[in-house]
């Protein structure tokens, strides 16, 4: 931000203090640039502005038509959150007009959602945005700048797919297009192509960040063959007949698909069988213990004579047996606080082992984290463009470590878990009811100011200050502020920074 030239661009919601501490750094010397995406914006740009004697530089954040595909596909489009609607950039045009503002009219933007996976969505969308670009210049503004937003995705399963986890474009595509079009609706109208702007954070940052955790230990099915005991009642001898016939069953035979079906209907019957006679007292826990034991024991027999079967041959509760024998690998992380993504959108990232690599994975398994809470789990893993939900894993060795890195998570899933998108906690009351039907307050537990988080991301708050006052007295001598301009921006931020990370009125 030492850079005179530096863009800030301003978005989200805006309150007046917001508003008018934009304006004033203009007048600290800065080029920050509130991007109008509100109707009722316009009207408090309109009012601090008159107030303070200055004016912001001014952006239009326009809903598209265009629609995205996968999962931010709803994020834009008539009904997004975010952006004006082609009246309500008309209509804007009009009051800033009015209010002789329109000269500080300089920059278009949009959005057409995280992740796009089809560059096909954003060549329309370029188009769409610039041809409301050169008709802004038509009604007046000066403009300059376009800001085409994000989007631009990150290939997390290498297919270079326009399936949700991939992208079907290069970067070096994404930058010829994004240039190309915006030149080519321009030129054609005689219109001087705009600088442009983009907000690629996705792509930015991903790569930089690893989280790797170590695995404390792993639970599997018991599927070895007990040992035979003496006098086993008859549900044990059916189970052990129904084991020794799964394995007399070759293993390449895609003839006897339907006896494997038989034997592991079977195997399931008899399992029932020796439930129902523990309810009843018939057999004991060792013999149900046995029971279970050559059940798994005869779901991997199964599966060892299903690999070289073409699958569209196996039946479906037989492709299953695989993810029933899968053990669970209990993972030192918190999906919740490290990889929220993962359960709350369905995100896929790549994990796999981090060493032991030149040996051959033995078991398949997913992982659950330490949290009480049953989703935290990961079990979707990228598959040739596919998502499996079992991952190749190594057998756990004794006072060795077991690492295992899960890529391409950015900067964004840490702050997410804990202070997403850097909102703080809220103020929280505690409050009991009385005997006599009142209420008592009894407990206030304060919610986090901006200070708070800019010290939870490691920023300094009082450095910040420090900063501001030396760059004030600096615009001061040129004469560009004055003091009691100084003094109100100094303020805000004061306020600011002991107020909540929430908008106030």
């Amino acid at each position: 931000m030492n850079d005179p030239k530096a863009l800030l661009i301003c978005n989200g919601y805006k309150d007046k203090r917001y508003i008018e501490t934009i304006i004033l750094a203009r007048k600290l010397g800065k080029q920050p640039v509130v991007v109008i995406e509100q109707a009722d914006e316009v009207e408090r740009i309109i009012s601090a502005s008159k107030e303070l004697g200055a004016a912001p530089l001014i952006g239009i954040r326009a809903k598209l038509s265009t629609n995205n595909s996968g999962r931010w596909g709803k994020s834009i489009g008539e009904k997004s959150k975010f952006g004006l609607s082609i009246p309500e950039i008309l209509t804007t045009i009009d009051q800033l007009t009015n209010s002789n503002l329109l000269k500080e009219l300089k920059l278009l933007h949009f959005h057409v959602g995280s992740q796009i996976n089809d560059i096909a969505i954003l060549k329309d969308a370029l188009q769409e945005a610039g041809q409301i670009y050169i008709e802004l210049v038509r009604l007046g503004a000066p403009m300059g700048f376009l800001d085409v937003g994000g989007g631009l995705g990150v290939d997390y399963d290498g297919s270079r797919t326009a399936t949700t986890a991939s992208t079907n474009y290069s970067l070096q595509n994404y930058a010829n297009d994004v240039v190309a079009t915006i030149q080519e609706c321009c030129e054609s109208k005689n219109i001087e192509c705009p600088t442009l702007i983009s907000e690629s954070g996705r792509a930015i940052a991903s790569h930089f960040s690893i989280l790797i955790f170590n695995i404390l230990g792993k639970s599997l099915v018991p599927s070895e063959n007990p040992l035979p005991q003496e006098k086993e009642c008859l549900i044990i001898k059916n189970l052990r007949a129904t084991l020794k016939l799964i394995k007399s069953i070759p293993q390449t035979s895609e003839s006897d698909i339907s006896k494997l079906q038989e034997t592991w209907n079977d195997a399931l019957k008899f399992k029932e069988d020796s439930l129902v006679a523990f309810r009843l007292g018939y057999i004991n826990l060792l013999e149900r213990g046995t029971a279970e034991q050559l059940t798994w024991a005869c779901a991997k027999a199964l599966v060892e004579r299903l690999p070289n079967i073409d699958t569209s041959l196996i039946p479906k509760e037989l492709k299953t047996l695989s993810y029933n024998l899968a053990g669970t690998y209990y993972a030192n992380l918190s999906i919740f606080r490290s990889a929220p993504d993962t359960w709350a959108i369905d995100q896929l990232f790549p994990i796999m082992p981090i060493h032991r690599l030149n040996e051959k994975p033995t078991h398949l398994g997913d992982f659950a984290d330490l949290t009480c809470d049953s989703d935290g789990k990961l079990s979707q893993f990228i598959d040739n463009g596919q998502v499996k939900p079992l991952l190749e894993l190594h057998d756990l060795k004794d006072n060795e470590d077991y690492l295992i890195g899960m890529f391409l998570s950015g900067a964004y899933q840490e702050v997410m878990g804990n202070l997403h998108n850097l909102f703080g906690s809220t103020n929280a009351v505690h409050v009991r009811l009385t005997n006599e039907g009142g209420y008592k307050v009894e407990h206030v537990v304060r919610e986090d100011t901006k200070a708070d988080v800019l010290k939870a991301t490691e920023h300094n708050p009082d450095q910040l200050l420090e900063r501001l006052r030396i760059a004030s007295e600096s615009a001061i001598q040129k004469g560009t502020l004055r003091i009691k301009d100084a003094q109100k921006l100094m303020e805000h931020i004061e306020i600011s920074l002991r107020n909540s990370t929430y908008l106030q009125e």
